[in-house]
């Protein structure tokens, strides 16, 4: 449980979209948190994280019970994605071995483009620099007795690429119409980040309701009273995951579910 009293957060990567919530989260539970981040002065401390010397002026701020690591690369190469997350994690556990380290990872280690199901059983088929980064990472935090948690999709109501593509006009996401599409509301992966400060070290799938790509461009049509692009867009740097990611029993156990979901965001911003 985490308390006023006996709880010491650290956000890494605190100005970030995820980061950014998860903090406002933990100052109204009254948490004491410090804001770590490389490219934000609006932080407690504005620095590397894989610095030991950014680490230590962390420390000489509160030494942490809890550590969220919500780094990213905003679309950087492979040496980034190493910095961004096998540096970084290996410096945390370094610096404060005694906390419980939390690390934001993502579904798409999985790599299935065949709409199969995973679960955190799963094997992870994903290839390349980037993905095996992730990997990487992921067991860095497990040696040190902490949690991954496998996020997909990232959104909210100010920011989401999807709704964003379409209201520009620009083509519709890679994929075929049948792709799986699990948009994660912030907020819900917020709850489920300070859940897991709760439950043993492990990796949990943090998955939002599922909804095919042509189910949710049909949605975007009738809202919006718009036509979609008809081009499809290539595969990105990551490849095009078609997948059905299911969340972790153990987080569902304890009351966690996503209550934000993509189709009732697009009716809110349609005023339906």
């Amino acid at each position: 449980m985490l308390t006023p009293e006996t709880t010491r957060v650290w956000i890494v990567g605190a100005a970030g979209f995820l980061g950014s919530a998860l903090r406002l989260e933990c100052a109204a539970m009254d948490l004491t948190t410090l804001a770590l981040d490389v490219a934000s002065p609006l932080v407690d401390v504005q620095g590397d994280a894989a610095d030991p010397a950014t680490l230590q002026q962390a420390l000489r701020h509160c030494t942490p019970t809890h550590i969220f690591c919500c780094t990213a690369t905003h679309g950087g190469d492979a040496a980034a994605y190493r910095h961004a997350y096998v540096d970084v994690v290996r410096a945390l556990a370094a610096a404060a071995p005694e906390a419980r380290l939390i690390f934001c990872s993502s579904s798409s280690v999985y790599g299935r483009q065949d709409g199969g199901v995973v679960t955190e059983e799963s094997e992870c088929l994903a290839e390349g620099e980037r993905a095996e980064a992730l990997k990487e990472a992921e067991q860095v935090v497990l040696r040190a007795h902490g949690s991954v948690a496998r996020l997909t999709t990232l959104f909210d109501e100010t920011r989401c690429e999807l709704i964003r593509r379409f209201s520009a006009g620009e083509p519709k996401l890679p994929g075929p119409p049948e792709r799986i599409l699990q948009y994660l509301h912030r907020q819900d992966a917020v709850r489920a980040l300070l859940l897991l400060t709760e439950l043993p070290s492990g990796i949990y799938n943090v998955a939002a309701n599922p909804i095919a790509k042509h189910e949710v461009y049909e949605l975007l049509e009738r809202s919006f009273s718009k036509k979609a692009s008809r081009e499809t867009a290539l595969p990105g740097k990551r490849g095009c995951c078609h997948q059905y990611v299911v969340s972790s029993e153990d987080l569902q156990d304890v009351g966690w579910q996503p209550e934000k979901t993509i189709t009732h965001c697009i009716r809110a911003l349609a005023g339906k």
